[in-house]
């Protein structure tokens, strides 16, 4: 195994166990506030494809959400939430040692941005509209802070961050909508969903159907962590098989602002991009665990496919 392999292994894999695996023995305090139905929750998510062993294509991202319970819907008689979300992403070709543009098979792409949330969620319905605003380029800070990252911890070579995507300004709206049907119930519960993501503004322009096939015992989908609900301390614990194929329109991350930009690299994105995909997810009390697969499809013409992991933990409180 590679060197710099080895060292995202020694490092993430004591992580990995403290996350996913101590912090259920953490959970185990009982204490009389704990029996109250939480209403709030803050939530640190990081996608990596380190346990996989490459690093290419969507390298990182780092997500920080709080999300709150709303009391009483404003706008629709379902159950509402709210939320905030501050996130990075790092994008880069499959060689990240090259400085010739000649050898990149997609640009360097960084961004930051802040989203909002508002979800509305029935027994069998779920709707959920994002505003995304940030930054693209080296402004973004996210280029920066994957050498530091490099350097500081994986201790191998930074990527060179030569043809980088330029500084540009984004707004974005997104839709998620699902429907979903209760096949078997508790506690070997199994639901199957069909989905719709769409997105629309100067970063992402998609359409995106999919299907969802849920095991094991879960909540209602206005009270389960599959659709990140709130209002329950039932307990959780199943995994989730979705696949889904998106329509692109547009992606300022390959090709650049939709207005133009000073971008020295970019591509054209494939029209449509496979999605697969595997979760794992466990309430405990106020604990929420998610461990997931993603596989996507090339995003560019003869570029190769490409898959990582996402982990999530997420602390609830309030009432």
């Amino acid at each position: 195994m590679e060197t710099n392999s080895m060292a995202r292994l020694f490092f993430f894999g004591p992580m990995f166990y403290i996350c996913i695996g101590g912090l259920p023995l953490m959970a185990q305090e009982v204490v009389q506030d704990s029996l109250s139905v939480p209403n709030q929750q803050v939530e640190l998510r990081h996608d990596n494809d380190f346990l996989l062993t490459t690093d290419r294509y969507y390298s990182s991202g780092l997500f920080l959400t709080y999300r709150k319970k709303l009391k009483k819907g404003l706008l629709s008689p379902w159950d509402e939430q709210v939320g905030i979300t501050l996130l990075q992403q790092v994008y880069t070709p499959s060689n990240i040692q090259s400085e010739m543009l000649s050898d990149h098979d997609r640009p360097y792409a960084a961004f930051t941005g802040l989203q909002f949330k508002w979800t509305s969620t029935s027994d069998r319905l779920f709707l959920g509209i994002d505003g995304l605003l940030g930054a693209a380029g080296p402004d973004s800070g996210a280029g920066n802070f994957q050498r530091w990252y490099h350097n500081a911890i994986v201790i191998s070579p930074p990527p060179v961050w030569e043809g980088e995507i330029a500084n540009s300004f984004h707004s974005n709206m997104y839709l998620n909508a699902a429907r979903e049907w209760e096949w078997l119930p508790n506690p070997f519960g199994i639901r199957a969903a069909v989905e719709l993501k769409g997105a629309a503004g100067s970063k992402d322009l998609f359409i995106e159907p999919g299907i969802a096939l849920h095991f094991g015992r879960r909540n209602s989908m206005h009270q389960s962590i599959a659709y990140d609900q709130l209002g329950s301390l039932e307990r959780e614990i199943y995994f989730t098989f979705r696949v889904s194929q998106r329509y692109v329109y547009r992606n300022a991350l390959i090709e650049g602002h939709p207005s133009g930009d000073a971008s020295p690299l970019v591509f054209a994105p494939e029209k449509q991009v496979f999605h697969l995909g595997f979760d794992f997810f466990h309430r405990f009390k106020r604990h929420d665990y998610k461990v997931s697969y993603r596989y996507l499809g090339p995003e560019i013409l003869d570029n190769g496919s490409h898959n990582y992991l996402i982990l999530s933990y997420g602390y609830s409180f309030g009432s």
